[in-house]
């Protein structure tokens, strides 16, 4: 089938058997503004480092399993491999900037645009009447624009991660997840971190093995809320994305669709992932987690 990229060789099935879904970024460099520890602990960062000072980091990642690209829904058998980049900052400024445009080409439009419209007809004509906003109505709007990006742009503790899904890499899918973690609420002395924003996906994917065939069509706009919390050089974390299509009854976003041997899976969950984050010397950053797609399903593929 055209379109459809060959199943995983025998040590991936070995892999997917373990009902888990896996989510590995590796090799991926790191710049940091905390030093590394020095002495007895100098080949790890301190965890809570990775949660109150600037990092950067850029790698490859994997994801294996039945987890939300799947056709689990459905009782589909097959499960894609997924690859491709990542790119994760935290503390930095990419969400508060993409926020903050955001804000002021919605509050310039705003303020252009009309106060208010009245229709009416007599005498056989209709008629309407345009008020626009007055010049110190404007500046207001203006200014209060200016005043709600500038929160946006220096919110304290965002971060942006941005996966890239590219068969050129490896794997069955093509696609983005973008998660903008625009407010951060510390605690535990810095220890721990609550962590919210916004974030949007669209991934597919498409797997063929024994003459059946599944494309699986992933949607995602919502709200990602995500709790971590440093045990030693160790972050621990819990993460979910509040997917609002996950609610919907549109069958654009939640449906399964079967022709002749190829199953059709439009996907919209509400994913749960559970993992841990690690930097060593300061240069390498390694993440892996488990997810499910949704934490009622007791299923964790």
């Amino acid at each position: 089938m055209r379109g459809c990229a060959p199943a995983a060789g025998s040590r991936w099935k070995a892999a997917l058997a373990g009902a888990l879904t896996l989510t590995t970024l590796a090799l991926s460099t790191l710049a940091t503004s905390t030093p590394a520890l020095a002495a007895d602990a100098s080949l790890f960062e301190e965890g809570s480092s990775l949660l109150q000072g600037y990092s950067v980091s850029g790698g490859l990642f994997a994801e294996m399993g039945g987890g939300e690209l799947s056709g689990w829904k459905y009782n589909h058998g097959l499960s894609p491999v997924s690859m491709g980049f990542r790119y994760y900052e935290r503390n930095g400024f990419i969400s508060g900037t993409i926020a903050a445009i955001a804000v002021m080409l919605g509050g310039a439009a705003a303020a252009s645009g009309p106060k208010s419209t009245q229709s009416w007809e007599s005498g056989g004509y209709r008629y309407t009447r345009t008020t626009y906003y007055s010049p110190a109505e404007r500046a207001a709007m203006t200014a209060a624009t200016a005043s709600a990006a500038a929160g946006l742009f220096g919110s304290a503790n965002q971060s942006f991660d941005l996966q890239i899904y590219s068969r050129q890499i490896g794997g069955n899918s093509e696609g983005f997840r973008m998660n903008m973690m625009l407010w951060g609420l510390p605690f535990a002395d810095g220890s721990g971190m609550f962590d919210l924003g916004f974030g949007w996906a669209s991934v597919r994917s498409a797997i063929g093995e024994d003459g059946k065939f599944l494309i699986s069509k992933y949607a995602y706009v919502g709200m990602p809320l995500r709790l971590s919390y440093a045990f030693g050089p160790v972050v621990a974390y819990g993460h979910f994305d509040w997917n609002w299509f996950g609610h919907s009854r549109d069958k654009e976003f939640n449906s399964m669709q079967v022709k002749g041997s190829t199953t059709t899976a439009l996907n919209s969950e509400f994913p749960w992932r559970f993992g841990a984050q690690a930097a060593v010397l300061g240069r390498v950053y390694a993440e892996a987690a488990v997810t499910t797609p949704e934490l009622q399903s007791r299923r964790l593929s």
